[in-house]
């Protein structure tokens, strides 16, 4: 096996490593939003900043 197949194979590898890792990180990155959109659904949102657009400091909401 040559110098030049050795890099390839090893690269492969770590791509194959990061592309399982970014798609174990997005499935996380889901997880979390959708339990912060329980809470927000949660909140009635009473310190709402802003009138037409703002946000709730509380939970994180943005409307407008």
């Amino acid at each position: 096996m040559t110098k030049q197949q050795e890099i390839k194979i090893k690269a492969d590898i770590i791509q194959h490593r990061l592309k399982l890792f970014r798609r174990l990180f997005k499935k996380e990155e889901q997880a979390i939003i959708e339990e912060w959109q329980d809470v927000m659904d949660e909140c009635s949102h009473p310190d709402k900043i802003g009138n037409n657009e703002g946000y709730c400091p509380d939970c994180g909401y943005t409307f407008g």
